[in-house]
């Protein structure tokens, strides 16, 4: 792991000002002859001031920082046609069978096989929400940011909006820093692929679909992060050794997932969903999860480990949620593996307020079925079911000081299959008003939500 305080890619050379192409139309052509100059003389920073760079793609190179003044906008063009990628070149992979299109790694900034590299400032990166109507889901355009096989690589300060597809993408990439990144509108904030080496702090995600992405990662480190999302997931994760600390998750979202038909998401589906993607089904391919501090409001389901979750193949190990508060979620922490699946899940120190609405058939706070463990302590619970908790097939559960507040429920769980179990539950008489709230539904359109930077709905694109 590197340290924050002493970072690999600070410009050695010199700088190299880009003024003179600030609202002058489309500069794509001059600012890449900006990063290939400063590349060639040995490393520098490119930067630009005040004012809006109309560009397509740029290529970021080893030992460049693109550094974005306070008011300095690089703005996408919204023609999917102008912006390209390496990807295929790069890695020499077939397009054939491909889940998107050839064009998918197209970006409006991006990165290969490339070290010591920085984008910082206070300026802003638009994607201008460029649409493609031959993209994957015949909308999505290219991503913001996407770094490929990249060492080194520091993202920071800066703010990214309205990406045709992800906001910032970054796979097979190590050592990478983001830090005090804002991002609004797009679809995922940040997808992950096969990263090692990864800290994320101080960012706050406000996105159109999934914050933080991806699977095969080791070594991610989210702290001190606000994170809201429409519809999709806030942590969707294939990751060993996965730290998260003092973070903010909730919804509504304030940047609606925007899809082809006529039709909007704003609640987020998950808190926190363990996303498998493994060679062998016997292949851990997520463990060592320590999630801390974690405040939820308005999320559908607080955690998920669930093999039929998208990809089905890959065990999971150890997950440890020690502090949390969740307020108004809807589904209960569902873990479900298979036969032998060696999952070792604690809850402690925990604080959960159901919804209090009636209407959904599972209020139940907990389902676990075919795991290794289960342990909980010191973890109260309102507005459950009568059936507190469910768990079978689990070789060990330990529950310990696990309180339902009255009058909601006396907090019953319920066992099947289990080989050794310690069971300890009772429920307390509450003082305190009981959490109230309106009927939201998982599936509407804001009312009271003006289209205000967010662009064009992609539906009516030209």
């Amino acid at each position: 792991m590197f340290d924050l305080n002493e970072m690999h890619n600070n410009p050695k050379g010199k700088v190299l000002f880009a003024t003179q192409y600030a609202d002058q139309g489309v500069c794509t052509g001059q600012l890449q002859a900006l990063i290939d100059e400063c590349a060639q003389q040995g490393g520098g920073q490119v930067r630009l001031t005040a004012g809006v760079y109309l560009t397509a793609t740029l290529e970021l190179k080893s030992h460049v920082e693109l550094y974005l003044d306070a008011g300095a906008v690089i703005r996408g063009v919204d023609d999917c046609s102008q912006y390209r990628n390496r990807y295929w070149e790069v890695t020499g992979k077939s397009t054939e069978n491909f889940f998107a299109t050839p064009r998918w790694y197209d970006a409006l900034v991006c990165a290969y096989d490339q070290e010591n590299i920085a984008i910082r400032g206070h300026g802003i990166i638009d994607g201008s929400d460029c649409y493609d109507e031959n993209g994957e889901q015949n909308f999505r355009g290219p991503h913001g940011v996407f770094f490929f096989r990249c060492k080194y690589a520091t993202v920071e300060g800066i703010s990214v909006l309205r990406a045709g597809n992800y906001n910032t993408m970054y796979e097979e990439c190590e050592h990478l820093s983001v830090t005090g990144v804002h991002i609004y509108g797009g679809q995922d904030a940040m997808r992950l692929a096969a990263c090692n080496e990864v800290t994320v702090q101080y960012c706050d995600f406000r996105t159109g679909d999934d914050c933080v992405s991806g699977t095969r990662n080791r070594n991610v480190r989210i702290y001190d992060c606000k994170f809201n999302t429409p519809g999709g997931h806030t942590v969707l994760m294939g990751c060993i050794n996965l730290h998260m600390k003092r973070c903010k998750l909730w919804s509504q979202g304030e940047y609606p997932a925007t899809f082809k038909t006529n039709k909007r998401y704003s609640n987020s589906w998950t808190g926190f969903a363990m996303l498998h993607d493994g060679d062998d089904p016997k292949e851990i391919v997520s463990d060592n999860w320590l999630l801390e501090d974690i405040e939820m409001e308005n999320i559908e389901t607080i955690f998920r480990h669930d093999r039929s979750l998208y990809f089905q193949e890959g065990y999971a190990g150890r997950v440890v949620i020690d502090g949390i508060k969740a307020v108004n979620f809807i589904y209960p922490i569902t873990l479900t593996g298979i036969e032998g699946d060696p999952l070792d899940f604690t809850l402690r120190n925990g604080t959960f307020v159901r919804r209090t609405d009636d209407s959904q058939e599972d209020r139940s706070f907990l389902r676990a079925d075919c795991i290794k463990s289960l342990t909980i302590d010191n973890v109260v619970v309102e507005n459950a079911a009568e059936e507190l908790a469910w768990v079978s097939n689990v070789e060990h559960v330990n529950i310990t000081d696990l309180k339902a507040l009255k009058p909601a429920t006396e907090g019953a769980v319920r066992m099947e299959d289990v080989r050794e179990k310690s069971l300890t539950t009772r429920p307390v008489q509450t003082t305190a008003e009981l959490y109230v709230y309106d009927y939201v539904d998982s599936i509407y359109i804001p009312t009271d939500q003006t289209e205000e930077l967010r662009g064009p709905l992609r539906w009516n694109r030209p």
